[in-house]
């Protein structure tokens, strides 16, 4: 019971994107807001599933070397994470106002630039962009609760951008102290590693139950 357990899990990247899409092929949602979230979806959704299954088929299928290493495919998750949750946040009109909101995607993905020919390798887990994806997003999802609490909106917990700003806040605060220095746990100590990630999978999981519950909303307004 217990590896059933643990092989679910280890899957829960791939299969709770299942949850959200699923509300949007089944309800009626107004996703004319949603539809950065709705990309995160689907290519994340892509993204974890060819991370997981050429992590658990490698040696069973005898897959190319290239399918040995899912890291790269991590980085490039954690970008869509970052532009994707960006643009959706500049639909809000948070947390500036002007032009800033569309340069700040193109410094971020300068700063990723820049990372991997300078500082790491794009083959290997990028500590740092991974670290600077958790520091603008909460950045980002603690202007919207501070927007909250100065207009004293009433209704804030039938909206969709409460549940799924929720969902990626309590994602990015527990992974922040995991993306640190992941990328150096995962080549001195992997086992550790590995139950470390299980963290990661389960933050996961609570960021895509918020979403689910976030597209529920949009479908009931």
């Amino acid at each position: 019971m217990l590896k059933v357990a643990h092989e679910i899990l280890d899957w829960s990247e791939a299969w709770a994107l299942l949850l959200p899409l699923g509300v949007l092929a089944f309800k009626k949602a107004d996703t004319s807001r949603l539809k950065p979230v709705i990309v995160f979806s689907l290519v994340s959704f892509v993204l974890y599933f060819l991370i997981d299954f050429s992590w658990k088929f490698k040696y069973d299928l005898n897959l190319p070397e290239v399918f040995h290493d899912n890291r790269i495919l991590y980085n490039i998750a954690s970008l869509v994470r970052t532009l994707c949750f960006m643009a959706f946040f500049n639909q809000l009109r948070l947390p500036f106002k002007g032009k800033a909101p569309l340069l700040l995607p193109a410094v971020f993905a300068g700063f990723a630039l820049l990372d991997f020919i300078f500082l790491e390798k794009f083959t290997l887990f990028g500590n740092y962009l991974h670290l600077a994806e958790c520091i603008i997003l909460l950045v980002y999802c603690m202007s919207y609760y501070i927007r909250i609490l100065k207009s004293d909106q009433a209704d804030v917990f039938h909206t969709p951008a409460f549940w799924i700003i929720t969902g990626l806040t309590l994602y990015e605060a527990v992974n922040l102290p995991i993306f640190m220095n992941y990328g150096n746990i995962s080549e001195s100590m992997k086992k550790f590693a590995i139950d470390l990630w299980s963290v990661h999978n389960i933050a996961f999981i609570v960021l895509c139950l918020f979403i689910t519950r976030g597209l529920l909303a949009s479908a009931r307004n």
